[in-house]
């Protein structure tokens, strides 16, 4: 597990079945809710399952109260070297370059920093990461790792009904980061960075404005 990212489990953080009632109470009826991957796959092709627990207990807690989730793969700023989280260390590559010390404030790290930027157009071009598999394969791994948890829940309990999406990486990423080619050619596209690039997760999915997203219900 990456250092100084800490397991979310909402339950130990304060979040339980009375702010779940005090959402519904207050008309709340969707919630979103973030994985870190570097939490999740802290080595590469190893999955935290107990990490994975903790979300899908906070994912019950709101549905029995009515409320969806949205399961956002979440990141700021890439990783932890980049004054941010998200991403495993083994996925950065900078290509030989060192991040900016200190670090600027977020969001400026995005488009101030080279080796951010070299990170991202790795990750955004499938380059070969560890045992020669590319790194957006293994970012399609994880999301399938987690839909097939979260069609297991579905099958066991009809309310149990989330959404798995990339909003956090595209295609609004593209609006942060059009300063370097990769992501102005998906600008100047109009499109979703991952409508060509990046392989579907398990079950029905589509392209849309908020990224690739997976429906269980």
């Amino acid at each position: 597990q990456d250092a100084g990212i800490q397991q979310a489990d909402g339950f130990a953080l304060g979040f339980d079945d009375d702010d779940a009632v005090f959402l519904q109470a207050n008309g709340f009826n969707v919630v979103r809710l973030g994985i870190i991957w570097g939490a999740l796959e802290p080595q590469p092709g190893v999955f935290d399952s107990g990490y994975l627990a903790q979300i899908a207990r906070t994912a019950q807690t709101l549905a029995s109260h009515g409320i969806y989730t949205l399961l956002d793969f979440h990141q700021d700023e890439y990783n932890e070297i980049f004054g941010g989280e998200g991403f495993p260390a083994w996925a950065v590559q900078t290509d030989g370059l060192s991040p900016l010390s200190p670090v600027v404030p977020f969001p400026k790290e995005y488009y101030k920093d080279p080796a951010e930027q070299a990170a991202w157009n790795n990750l955004l071009s499938d380059s070969v990461g560890p045992n020669g598999i590319g790194l957006q394969e293994y970012l399609a791994d994880a999301e399938r790792y987690v839909a097939a948890r979260c069609a297991s829940a579905h099958a066991s309990d009809a309310n149990h009904a989330v959404t798995i999406t990339r909003a956090a990486i595209a295609p609004s990423l593209y609006a942060k980061l059009r300063a370097w080619p990769l992501c102005s050619a998906a600008a100047h596209a109009g499109s979703a960075i991952s409508a060509t690039s990046m392989r579907p997760p398990v079950s029905a999915s589509s392209i849309n404005a908020g990224g690739t997203s997976t429906n269980f219900r």
